[in-house]
């Protein structure tokens, strides 16, 4: 933590840039760092997302791993498109389809 309280993370992506067929890595965690993705349904979710990245040309993915609580991406990204918005896609579409399924599992009365 940074002494007003914030993540340190704003610091690592001070002075960032996306550039097309660069190489990165990328890790994000999960809120809290909970085992969501111990779930192989749920981890799934992210794989998806990643795979759907890769299959419209937007990243050239070489390798991910989704742990329990965290996963990590090897990447490089195609033209016009940054790793904020790749971040945001990848997260948002997981995060809403997750919730959803969560919904429906506790709906039905299978967790």
């Amino acid at each position: 933590m940074t002494p007003n309280g914030h993540p340190q993370g704003c610091r690592l992506r001070k002075g960032r840039c996306s550039i097309a067929g660069q190489a990165y890595l990328l890790t994000s965690t999960t809120c809290r760092r909970r085992p969501v993705f111990a779930d192989q349904a749920l981890g799934r979710v992210v794989m998806e997302a990643i795979d759907h990245h890769g299959a419209r040309g937007q990243t050239m993915n070489f390798a991910y791993v989704v742990m329990p609580d965290h996963f990590h991406w090897l990447l490089a990204l195609g033209e016009g498109v940054t790793l904020v918005k790749i971040m945001a896609s990848v997260k948002g579409y997981s995060s809403r389809t997750i919730k959803k399924l969560a919904r429906e599992y506790f709906a039905e009365g299978t967790l």
